[in-house]
């Protein structure tokens, strides 16, 4: 059965292709009495305008490129959401594309300026300098959302992983002296700021790092590999571990139970996003917050910002973080007295 074509719904409406064009273009000016015989007639067909091959004849492209891996956690999902409602409501469409799996973007990085995007969004990975002077000559604003960009006329935006220092504090104060740190196989830049700032505040209290278990969450075997890796720290003396984010932490939870570790008793657990997870009681978490909503909101703030005034100079924005104390770990008499 052949397509439909923009011609097949106008011979059926009775109209000119260029009045089936002019109805199904944003703010064209047009009749209601055309627009009801059209959209009948396209109704009657089956018909769907093609909103890609429309893009892309128009002088302004409201096309915005996410380039993201494999979503390992549900903060990374809430967030890609958030953009996607966020840039709707500017007339902007979220157009998603895949990164390697070795974390390096540069081919993904060149395959969204062929979809002749407003802008890009990379989802942190490593990218050649070679391969942003290409893209900078293209003049579509790129940002990084989850580290640091190091060229300077990149922005990006990134949580304050110095919180994970005051976490780490908070435990050595509650009693724990073997602290371990479970992170991302791939150590992303996010990852080995959090485990630095945790062995920042073990050194300061004349303790170092237990160890690390470092394990790929898109995996199938990866609750396999923690509950192993978290055996051998246990076994090792581990009482208190950081994790690089949320779902590694509800992950180590679910791990403990299976070893029959008491948690907190035996072992607290902190984690970072304050992000829920399915199949874990809410609020139970101790954690470090990560403003979802203020990150979307100034990612998609920038590009309109700079779709307005393209020669911006490159921001780096912080965004605060706090700890949040709930059930995982044991309680102090003043936490309020934490840096």
């Amino acid at each position: 059965m052949s397509k439909v074509t923009i011609k097949d719904v106008a011979r059926e409406a009775g109209v000119s292709a260029a009045a089936v064009s002019r109805v199904f273009s944003k703010n064209a000016s047009v009749s209601e009495t055309m627009q009801k015989k059209v959209y009948e007639a396209a109704d009657k067909l089956g018909y769907r305008p093609n909103a890609l091959a429309r893009a892309l004849t128009q002088t302004n492209i409201n096309l915005v490129a996410l380039i993201t891996g494999t979503l390992r956690t549900t903060f990374e999902a809430h967030l890609r959401d958030r953009l996607a409602q966020k840039l709707s409501e500017e007339g902007l469409q979220l157009l998603l594309i895949p990164k390697p799996q070795d974390g390096k973007i540069d081919d993904a990085l060149m395959t969204a300026l062929d979809y002749q995007v407003c802008a890009t969004i990379v989802a942190q990975g490593s990218m050649r300098p070679e391969t942003l002077e290409r893209y900078a000559r293209h003049q579509v604003p790129l940002i990084v959302s989850g580290s640091r960009a190091k060229a300077v006329n990149l922005d990006s935006i990134a949580a304050d992983s110095s919180t994970v220092r005051t976490a780490t504090e908070f435990l050595i104060r509650s009693g724990c002296k073997s602290i371990g740190y479970l992170g991302t196989e791939h150590r992303p830049p996010s990852d080995s700021e959090r485990q630095a700032a945790c062995e920042k505040a073990l050194e300061a209290a004349g303790l170092t790092l237990l160890g690390r278990i470092g394990y790929n969450t898109a995996h199938p075997d990866c609750p396999d590999h923690i509950l192993t890796g978290l055996g051998k720290l246990r076994s090792a003396g581990m009482d208190g571990l950081i994790c690089a984010n949320d779902t590694l932490a509800y992950m180590a939870l679910t791990a403990a139970r299976k070893l029959h570790i008491r948690v907190p008793d035996e072992l607290s657990v902190v984690g970072f996003d304050n992000s829920r997870s399915l199949g874990h009681a809410p609020d139970v978490l101790s954690t470090i917050h990560y403003p979802l909503e203020e990150t979307a909101n100034w990612i998609v703030q920038r590009i309109l910002d700079r779709r307005k005034t393209p020669d911006l100079p490159g921001e780096h924005r912080e965004v605060s973080t706090r700890l949040i104390l709930r059930a995982t770990t044991r309680p102090i008499e003043d936490p309020t007295e934490l840096n």
